[in-house]
């Protein structure tokens, strides 16, 4: 064995849990997304694996620590830091798969209401364009010829006012403003999703990963990303009647009840999983059912 192997693995057995974690994060984090990490996984040793590793090591730290201790002692805490450890790598991979595929579904819906927007878009281009030539100034019906006395620009400035004051055309069902404030609606539902999302993975590496995002790189890119997307799809639609009310993104703000709601989720699911890991099946079914 190398020395620089050696120097490692005495320093990976000083850790504390946590410590130990993130030291793994950071290397999981490397492959970029969780798919390229698992997928390398697979290829390796059993002592590879976050949940045969980390264990191994902190349990060994606690006892080199520990010596000369009682050994009920020792075990108790032997115990302890294999559970926190444990635990915080099944957190890691919840809140990962979760983002997955909340990520996935906020995704999709973004890209509807690109295309809901662009039909919006077009819409009011071709009513302005219909305002703008039919002169929608007592009604749709107007004798030939009403308005030759006026210039091409008047007759375009007319066009216009009319366009403020009606916004529908002959054949719509539903009126222009009805449509935007649907869409507003919408989109800013998605907008809020997504912050919640991203605050949830905050709260949690605030809470538990010191100040560390949990998530892979891809998926964090991913998730920024669509606040961008959002941030853009509101400013096109701005000036569209009915498109007040645009939520906007908040960074940095206090967690609110929602996000807090999803973390103490994330975190019971996480604690089942421990303690079937760990054997104790009991409360592992006991939290399972608090949570349906």
């Amino acid at each position: 064995m190398s020395t620089e192997r050696r120097r490692l693995e005495r320093i990976e057995g000083a850790l504390t849990p946590q410590q130990g974690v993130l030291l793994w994060m950071q290397e999981a984090h490397q492959f970029g997304d969780m798919i390229s990490y698992g997928r390398w996984l697979v290829t390796q040793a059993d002592e590879a694996y976050p949940l045969i590793r980390l264990p191994k090591q902190v349990v060994g730290a606690v006892r080199e620590a520990m010596k000369g201790r009682p050994p009920e002692e020792v075990n108790a805490q032997a115990l302890r830091a294999q559970r926190d450890v444990v635990f915080l790598v099944h957190l890691h991979k919840l809140v990962n798969e979760r983002m997955m595929q909340d990520t996935e579904v906020l995704r999709l819906e973004v890209e509807l209401l690109r295309e809901k927007l662009r039909a919006l878009l077009q819409h009011t281009a071709l009513a302005q364009h219909v305002a703008c030539h039919v002169l929608l100034v007592g009604g749709w019906e107007l004798p030939k010829n009403s308005f030759s006395h006026l210039k091409p620009w008047q007759i375009y400035d007319l066009g216009k006012d009319r366009w403020s004051a009606k916004t529908c055309l002959p054949f719509d069902q539903v009126p222009l403003p009805a449509r935007v404030r649907e869409w507003v609606g919408e989109r800013n539902r998605v907008l809020a999703e997504q912050q919640e999302l991203e605050t949830t993975a905050r709260l949690l590496g605030a809470r538990y990963f010191a100040g560390t995002l949990p998530l892979y790189p891809d998926l964090a890119e991913r998730l920024a990303l669509l606040a961008e997307v959002l941030e853009a799809l509101g400013a096109a639609a701005e000036g569209l009647p009915g498109a007040s009310g645009l939520s906007r993104a908040k960074k940095g703000e206090r967690p609110g009840r929602r996000d807090q709601g999803l973390a103490a989720h994330l975190v019971d699911l996480a604690k089942a999983e421990t303690w079937s890991a760990l054997g104790d099946q009991d409360r592992a079914c006991e939290i399972a059912v608090s949570l349906l």
